[in-house]
């Protein structure tokens, strides 16, 4: 190789997949050893400003900081739990509850549902109920014409 290597080969030496005519070349040539040294301390201090900064940002947290802390009773929740109590008791005291009882149905009610239940119960749609006559007379044909054909095989 008598040019230097292109930006392609030094990526791939940075990547450690260089081939081996590219090694042969970057051993002998000290330009582009110059060039792969630049590029490889530019991506270190990179890498290490980018893990202070991350470091800055999440700080590291001890076990300690994790650990469950128990709870102490403080005066005000006692009294909040109090308040609370006396108001849903008078609440209860105000506004007893009433016993519900069951509600008839409307003859209107009874009508409609013995309309929706003669509806489901249908075995055919409406609009398909004049071709129930039609597959019915045809069915009724080939069962009359089934028997007549049995009778005939008996002996």
């Amino acid at each position: 190789m008598s040019e230097h290597l292109s930006s392609r080969q030094i990526d791939e030496c940075l990547l450690g997949e260089s081939s081996p005519e590219t090694r042969h070349h970057l051993r002998k040539c000290s330009a582009c050893q110059a060039e792969l040294a630049r590029l490889q301390d530019r991506l270190a201090s990179f890498r290490h400003t980018i893990r202070a900064w991350s470091d800055q940002q999440l700080p590291v947290h001890t076990r300690s900081d994790w650990e469950v802390k128990p709870m102490r009773s403080k005066p005000f929740s006692k009294l909040s739990l109090a308040i609370v109590a006396v108001a849903c008791l008078v609440l209860a005291l105000l506004f007893p509850r009433q016993k519900s009882q069951p509600i008839a149905p409307s003859p209107a009610d009874a009508a409609l549902l013995s309309e929706i239940d003669a509806e489901v119960s249908r075995t055919v749609p409406g609009p398909m109920e004049p071709l129930t006559e039609f597959v019915l007379s045809d069915s009724s044909t080939q069962h009359a014409a089934g028997q007549s054909a049995r009778k005939e095989a008996r002996p």
